[in-house]
């Protein structure tokens, strides 16, 4: 799963994506939505990973509506714990499972 933004300027549509149970967040990049597309970049390391038990990071999407300038990606993700709920219930747990936003600030390559 994931979602696409079209960035107008750049004429190139820019896709975040995952892989659960990874702490990181990839970016790729193409002209048009058949490609090619480029190879994900990482472009977020989820902080939340750091707790002493485990977690998945998931549902990386981008909300263009809410971008202001060329090349900035507002992103929101979701981190869960899997299996066993209970970790969410300690006081370490209780800042897992809600949704985030982040704000990306990309610079176009130049050739």
């Amino acid at each position: 799963e994931t979602g696409l933004q079209y960035e107008p300027e750049w004429g190139l549509f820019l896709c975040a994506t995952y892989e659960p149970p990874d702490p990181d967040i990839y970016l790729t990049t193409a002209p048009s939505l058949t490609g090619p597309w480029t190879e994900p970049a990482c472009i977020y390391r989820v902080p939340e990973h750091a707790v002493s038990f485990p977690i998945i990071s998931y549902a990386a999407r981008p909300h263009p509506q809410l971008s202001t300038k060329p090349g900035e990606m507002i992103l929101s993700y979701q981190t869960n714990a899997p299996g066993d709920t209970s970790p969410l219930f300690t006081e370490e747990g209780l800042q897992i499972y809600y949704p985030r936003f982040i704000r990306v600030q990309l610079e176009k390559k130049v050739d």
